[in-house]
């Protein structure tokens, strides 16, 4: 895991997991109001049981059984309600591996709330990582 912030960036964290098979392409980022209204008009989004983070994140990509587990894990969207991450989000490299990424906010002020953030990070992994 590497954690990353500068004084011209936001705070990252970014996870390669060595074994990739199965594992969706997908982002949730934050809905600003262009997002939203683009987002009417998509036909292929992504919804949670949640309807607070559907009105404040969009999901994009793969539809899959995990993504579904992401958006409707209560522990998971609690944190983002929460810690308002503005991206989270899974891809495959090149050589195999596949990263998490998360885009913190610059408001991570205390110890409470880098650990929010980190159980967050562990809560993706550990549902990326689960067998279906």
């Amino acid at each position: 895991m590497i954690l990353k912030e500068s004084d011209t960036k936001p705070f990252f964290i970014e996870c390669n997991l060595i074994s990739a098979t199965g594992q969706p392409r997908f982002g949730i980022s934050k809905a600003y109001f262009i997002e939203k209204i683009l987002n009417r008009f998509n036909k292929q989004k992504i919804k949670s049981a949640n309807k607070k983070l559907n009105s404040k994140y969009l999901v994009s990509r793969d539809e899959s059984q995990k993504i579904r587990e992401i958006i409707n894990d209560t522990n998971i969207t609690n944190i983002m309600l929460r810690e308002h991450p503005a991206f989270i989000g899974g891809e495959h490299k090149k050589n195999g591996s596949y990263k998490l990424s998360l885009n913190i906010h610059r408001n991570i002020n205390n110890i409470e709330q880098l650990e929010s953030i980190y159980n967050l990070t562990i809560a993706l992994i550990d549902t990326l990582k689960r067998k279906n």
